[in-house]
């Protein structure tokens, strides 16, 4: 029970940290940790990665994938993007 616990307080940690700016500590506190250094500890066994690590990496990764792609929306539902190299040769051919 224990480890499934902190397993969950460290995927809603990755969560948090991949969709806002908020502080680690807030973070921290958050998930059910009353220290951040207790937190980041933790959450580096998990990830392998400190949490602020965890989210620039994660951020560089988002910004490398909007860069290359281009992402279409139909009425209703996203399409599947296309990588810029093959929009590039289907505007050539």
């Amino acid at each position: 029970m224990h480890r499934y616990l902190i397993a969950r307080r460290m995927q809603e940690a990755a969560s948090i940290l991949e969709s806002s700016d908020e502080g680690i500590a807030r973070i921290a506190g958050r998930v059910g940790y009353e220290t951040a250094a207790a937190f980041s500890k933790l959450f580096y066994r998990y990830q392998g990665l400190s949490p602020s690590r965890y989210r620039a990496a994660r951020k560089f990764k988002d910004v490398r994938r909007q860069d290359n792609f281009v992402v279409s929306q139909s009425t209703d539902e996203l399409e599947k993007a296309k990588p810029m190299q093959s929009l590039s040769s289907e505007m050539e051919n």
